[in-house]
């Protein structure tokens, strides 16, 4: 679990530990990871629960909200009943969820999206 608290370098300190390999920064879609050892590149919304070296600028969450509108838009799309289509579903919900925390981190307003997933799960549940 990540942490809510923060921790707040100045620029100097930033540019010193960079220049000394501490930490790096690499831009990528959702933000900006400064882990200098990562050998991956994060490039998805969930990476904000998955990573606790990445940051989020507010201009980088503001670049998330047409991907959130294309998201929903998709989730209603293929929210037609089929029970083929939970798990992807889910998935789309995680990551709308993920995008919507990061606006709230950043104050950036939005209406929760609220979509449930309209198909029935294959698995029996014994009462």
């Amino acid at each position: 679990m990540i942490s809510d608290e923060y921790i707040y370098l100045s620029r100097d300190e930033i540019e010193i530990q960079v220049r000394n390999g501490v930490h790096s920064i690499v831009e990528h879609p959702t933000g900006y990871c400064f882990n200098s050892s990562c050998d991956r590149i994060c490039n998805n919304d969930l990476s904000k629960f998955t990573c606790a070296h990445e940051a989020t600028t507010p201009t980088k969450a503001k670049e998330r909200i047409p991907v959130r509108e294309q998201l929903i838009a998709k989730f209603n799309k293929l929210n037609n009943g089929q029970y083929s289509m939970i798990g992807f579903l889910g998935f789309l919900k995680l990551r709308i969820e993920a995008i919507e925390s990061t606006f709230t981190a950043h104050d950036i307003p939005f209406i929760v999206f609220k979509g449930d997933i309209l198909a029935k799960s294959i698995m029996v549940t014994e009462i």
